[in-house]
């Protein structure tokens, strides 16, 4: 979290569309191997069986990284732009001592939508304003697991 963080708060109006893409591709070659693996591969299962498996997993990964890479290039901005806005609304109320929850979801979801508005109207100071927060942010948060004596977010009463 700690290198993430920092990458992103420095590069990431750049770094933001490998990121996701890459987190995809990673996730598909997971899942594509441990499915085929679990469903055909026992003890005996040769192992150029299992490289091969393997390859096939690593070009459906160097897809689902193109395709991924090509769908961030225009939504990621608008998504990320609609997590922050959610994540900004609930700290507000939070801070504004909100505790109905089927509120605090309300909130949340006025806050997408609002974040998602500003993201395809704002594009490129968006990418590059929200990730420098979101990359602050997330490089707190693995510092404050790392060294502790942090609290945790969105728990108000513990800060003094």
């Amino acid at each position: 979290m700690i290198l993430i963080g920092a990458v992103m708060t420095f590069y990431g109006s750049q770094f933001i569309l490998y990121l996701v893409s890459g987190f995809i591709s990673v996730a598909a070659l997971v899942v594509t191997y441990f499915i085929i693996a679990n469903l055909f591969f026992d003890n005996k299962t040769a192992a150029w069986m299992k490289v091969i498996v393997l390859l096939v997993a690593l070009s459906v990964a160097a897809g689902a990284f193109y395709l991924a890479f090509k769908f961030a290039e225009k939504f990621a901005v608008p998504i990320i732009a609609g997590a922050g806005g959610a994540f900004g609304f609930k700290l507000i109320s939070n801070i504004a001592g909100l505790r109905n929850e089927i509120a605090a979801i309300a909130i949340m979801v006025v806050g997408a939508a609002a974040g998602v508005a500003l993201g395809i109207r704002f594009n490129k100071w968006v990418k590059t304003i929200g990730t420098a927060f979101l990359g602050a942010y997330v490089f707190i948060r693995g510092t404050g697991y790392v060294f502790g004596g942090f609290p945790e977010a969105g728990d108000v009463k513990s800060i003094h």
